[in-house]
C-alpha cells in the first residue's frame, strides 16, 4: 500500500472558536505552531481536504482521521469529534475522542476505515472537527492539525519466465511484483492457453474467449503446468496475477510467451528374417 497525508487546503469555514480563527495551524505538518483555536461547547471547524491523485488502475484502501491537540489543564477532559465525509456528506469516518487533557500535544487517529473511493471521491473529501461536542462544560482544546491518511494499492505486476515445453506440456513461471512502498502479496493468479486460431479470431479477449486449456489458484504460487495440448505451429500461454484489496482482486495486466508444441512419434518396423 501506498500511503498520503490529505491536509486541508487553507479553506476553514468555523463556528464558535473561542481564541483565534481558524488558519493554517489546522492545515500545515508543523508541531510547533501553537497559536490555534480554542473551542468552547460549541466550537466546529470544517475544511476541504486537499486532493491527490490516484495512479491509473489503483484502488482505495482505508481511511484514517486525524487531529494534534492539548487540553488546557489535566483535569479538564478536552474532547474533539472528527469526521471525514464525501461532498455529497457521505460519512466515511466518525471518531470521537474524549482524552486531551494532557498540556501537551497529542497526536490522536481513529481507526482504519476500510474505504472504496473514486478520483471524484478523493477530490471532494471534507473533515469536520467539533471540540469539546455535548460537554457538560467549556473545557477549551488547543487544536493545532486536523487531517486525514488515504491508503491506496497500485496495480500488481508480473514478469514471464521463458515457456518450457515437453511434448504436450507448457510450464510456465512468474515473478510477482507489488510496486507500492510496503508490499502486498498475490493472493490469485490465472493462466490461460490458446492456440493460433484462437488468439487470431476477431473479437478474442484472453479473460473471456474460450481456452485450450487453463488453470487458477490462491496463494504465492508462481508456476504452472498445463497438459494435453495439441499439436500446432504457435500457442500462447496468458498470465495475471492479483493483490487482494479489501476482499476484491485488483489484478495485474495480461502476459504471455509465445510456444510450439511437437510431439515427435517413432514407428518401429519389426523384419522377420529366415
Amino acid at each position: 500500500m501506498t500511503k498520503v497525508t490529505l491536509r486541508p487546503d487553507g479553506t476553514i469555514s468555523s463556528a464558535g472558536m473561542g481564541d483565534a480563527t481558524p488558519h493554517v495551524e489546522l492545515s500545515d505538518s508543523s508541531t510547533g505552531t501553537t497559536e490555534s483555536a480554542l473551542g468552547s461547547s460549541a466550537a466546529m471547524a470544517t475544511m476541504t481536504l486537499g486532493t491527490t491523485t490516484l495512479p491509473a488502475g489503483a484502488v482505495t484502501k482505508s481511511l484514517t482521521a486525524l487531529t494534534q491537540a492539548r487540553g488546557i489543564g489535566t483535569t479538564l477532559p478536552g474532547r474533539a469529534h472528527v469526521k471525514v465525509t464525501k461532498a455529497d456528506g457521505t460519512v466515511l469516518v466518525d471518531y470521537i475522542d474524549a482524552g486531551f487533557a494532557s498540556t501537551s500535544f497529542v497526536t490522536r487517529s481513529s481507526s482504519a476505515v476500510k474505504v472504496a473511493l473514486s478520483q471524484a471521491d478523493v477530490d471532494g473529501l471534507r473533515l469536520w472537527v467539533h471540540l469539546n461536542e455535548k460537554q457538560a462544560g467549556p473545557y477549551p482544546v488547543v487544536m493545532a492539525e486536523a487531517y486525514a491518511n488515504l491508503r491506496y494499492v497500485t496495480v500488481p505486476t508480473i514478469a514471464l519466465d521463458a515457456a518450457v515445453t515437453s511434448l504436450d506440456t507448457v510450464t510456465q513461471s512468474w515473478t510477482y511484483s507489488q510496486p507500492d512502498v510496503d508490499g502486498g502479496a498475490q493472493a490469485q493468479w490465472v493462466a490461460r492457453v490458446f492456440t493460433a486460431a484462437q488468439y487470431g479470431a476477431s473479437g478474442w479477449d484472453p479473460a473471456t474467449s474460450t481456452a485450450t486449456a487453463e488453470a487458477s489458484g490462491t496463494g504465492s504460487t508462481a508456476a504452472v503446468t498445463l497438459s494435453g495440448l495439441p499439436d500446432g505451429s504457435n500457442h500462447r500461454i496468458y498470465v495475471r496475477a492479483a493483490d487482494d484489496v479489501n476482499g476484491v482482486p485488483l489484478w495485474s495486466a495480461w502476459q504471455f510467451n509465445t510456444f510450439t508444441i511437437t510431439t515427435n512419434e517413432v514407428t518401429f518396423a519389426q523384419t522377420q528374417g529366415d
